[in-house]
């Protein structure tokens, strides 16, 4: 079996351990081209998996490079995200009010917090 295909199969068994049901891709597509549409309010989210209990950062970019960062089927190659995902592997998506994130100023590192009301 081709690691496609064992991909696909491991998903399946995993999806299908959850009682409800997950949003399909045409409707993933959509929540994130209108969240890029608003960049100003939400930069950035929080995915889980359904393999496991990370949670991984995925940037929100703008609506003039949707096609960089997402497919119709998931999300492209993403540093953040550890590479490729498909929008059903998705189990949670989360929208912190507050974002803390290390950044390096004359030799002396700081964490900036970024409230979002």
């Amino acid at each position: 079996m081709i690691e496609i295909e064992k991909y696909e199969k491991q998903l399946k068994t995993k999806i299908e351990m959850f009682p409800g049901q997950f949003i399909n891709n045409s409707k993933w597509t959509k929540l994130f081209k209108e969240l890029s549409s608003n960049p100003i309010e939400t930069k950035k989210c929080l995915i889980k998996s359904v393999f496991d209990n990370i949670l991984r950062e995925i940037e929100i970019p703008s609506a003039d490079k949707f096609n960089e960062s997402f497919s119709k089927t998931g999300t492209n190659d993403n540093i953040t995200f550890g590479g490729p995902c498909a929008f059903k592997e998705i189990e949670q998506i989360i929208f912190p009010q507050e974002w803390t994130s290390d950044r390096q100023m004359r030799n002396q590192k700081s964490i900036i917090k970024i409230l979002k009301i």
